[in-house]
């Protein structure tokens, strides 16, 4: 943010406006790994004393067309940038990013988006695959990780830690429990299709995936997955987790 005058600049944190999010086959889909990621960014907030007032919800398929206050947004996502409304180049003016844990989609960045990224630097990288890209370019860069790993204990008194959760772990996998295991394995997913109110009881996919963290915290004895904020969350939540490719 070279030059950048942040006085009265409000904060903001993305969400999804419904389920808009197109798979390759044309089903809507929703992968709550989005959501606690945004939730990690508004733990964040409450902890360096910013009030929800100051905090702009900005829409994730609309950043292109933001005209509201100015707002310092922190990005802790990958950077895809083949839909124009998701390329950091084409964002609204009014958007300042501050990248905490970005990670790049594309291995050939165009000249345009170096050009971005140079402006806002240093970048904060979820990866080492990022950082050094960013390094090969010129960019001042640091491995920041994920935020997602500063998500908070709760050390609740209703712990019961006795069962391991399977998060879309492949079915080649799970032929290897052992059978003292079986009866105490629940399967689960952080991907969702088609109809995910119904699926969800009408719950909104914050309040969900909100659910679903304190289900991991409170009951998870182990858990087994192949989603990286499955692992993420787990270590976060200082739960023991098993990560399979």
């Amino acid at each position: 943010m070279k030059g950048c005058d942040i006085v009265n600049l409000k904060f903001a944190n993305l969400d999804f406006e419904g389920y808009q999010t197109i798979d390759k086959d044309g089903k809507q889909n929703v992968n709550i790994g989005d959501f606690i990621e945004f939730i990690a960014i508004d733990n964040l907030y409450r902890k360096m004393g910013v009030s929800k007032a100051d905090v702009v919800t900005l829409n994730f398929y609309e950043l292109d067309k933001y005209d509201g206050d100015t707002v310092i947004l922190p990005i802790n996502f990958r950077l895809m940038v083949d839909y124009p409304q998701w390329n950091i180049v084409n964002w609204s003016k009014k958007i300042i990013p501050v990248f905490i844990g970005a990670s790049l989609v594309s291995t050939n960045p165009d000249e345009k988006l170096i050009g971005k990224l140079k402006e806002y630097e240093p970048i904060g990288c979820r990866d080492e695959a990022t950082y050094n890209m960013l390094k090969e370019h010129g960019i001042e860069a640091y491995i920041a990780a994920c935020i997602t790993l500063t998500l908070e204990r709760t050390l609740s008194s209703l712990r019961k830690n006795n069962k391991i959760f399977f998060i879309d772990v492949p079915e080649k996998v799970r032929k290897y429990v052992p059978d003292t295991f079986k009866g105490k394995v629940e399967i689960l997913h952080h991907e969702f299709f088609d109809d995910m109110t119904e699926q969800w009881d009408g719950m909104s996919c914050r309040e969900y995936t909100e659910a679903r963290l304190k289900k991991y915290e409170e009951e998870a004895r182990l858990i087994v997955t192949s989603r990286y904020h499955g692992t993420i969350s787990a270590l976060a939540l200082g739960i023991p987790v098993i990560s399979v490719l």
